[in-house]
């Protein structure tokens, strides 16, 4: 490193020197910058933390006026790959992915108790109300209360594969551009293998 430095130098070795130290302090992630001094003297400076070229965006964010410089202590710095505008559409893509989730986890609540004969909407809302995560409807004794106390137990893992499962297949669907699936057919159509069978395919573009 230090001959490249010398021969980048016109043939300098003390410069070249000082460059090839100036590349193991800083290490790979690094940058060295050489400029030309105001003096007669060659010196190394070694600059710790990150350093943007590009300025700040508002004078708002001078910290020492004389210098019209904006040092920090200890920042918080946001880094992201695109511009800060698309972070907005990308945290309401994830609100509205959430809400989707709750709702969705409703939805076997609703079923039992809908099959229970009784008003599964009603028997949902009431339930969102409680914070006990035991709490919920017995459908076979149409009552509330503790259902890990009752017996009525479903297995996390179950729950959690089904609820991954389904995840999977809906974030595979928003990503292809044509499925294809059974229509339903009218009573006595497809017997099986004949022509007939092909009219019961659709694909949605």
């Amino acid at each position: 490193m230090t001959q490249v430095g010398a021969i980048s130098a016109n043939g300098d070795a003390d410069m070249g020197a000082m460059v090839a130290d100036a590349i193991e302090k800083v290490g790979q992630e690094g940058a060295v910058t050489v400029e030309e001094a105001k003096g007669t003297e060659t010196a190394l400076e070694i600059v710790e933390g990150l350093q943007f070229d590009r300025g700040y965006l508002s004078p708002y964010f001078i910290a020492e006026v004389e210098g019209m410089r904006a040092e920090l202590e200890e920042p918080l710095i946001l880094l992201h790959a695109r511009a800060l505008g698309d972070v907005t559409p990308a945290n309401d893509d994830q609100r509205m992915g959430v809400d989707i989730l709750r709702r969705a986890l409703t939805a076997p609540t609703f079923e039992i108790a809908s099959n229970a004969g009784v008003n599964g909407a009603l028997i949902v809302g009431r339930l969102l109300e409680c914070t006990d995560s035991n709490h919920g409807f017995d459908a076979q004794n149409g009552v509330y209360g503790d259902l890990f106390a009752a017996g009525v137990i479903d297995p996390t893992k179950v729950a959690r594969l089904a609820l991954q499962n389904a995840a999977s297949v809906a974030g595979l669907l928003i990503t292809t551009q044509v499925v294809v699936h059974d229509k339903p057919k009218p009573a006595g159509r497809g017997r099986g293998g004949g022509p007939e069978d092909l009219e019961g395919l659709e694909a949605d573009f």
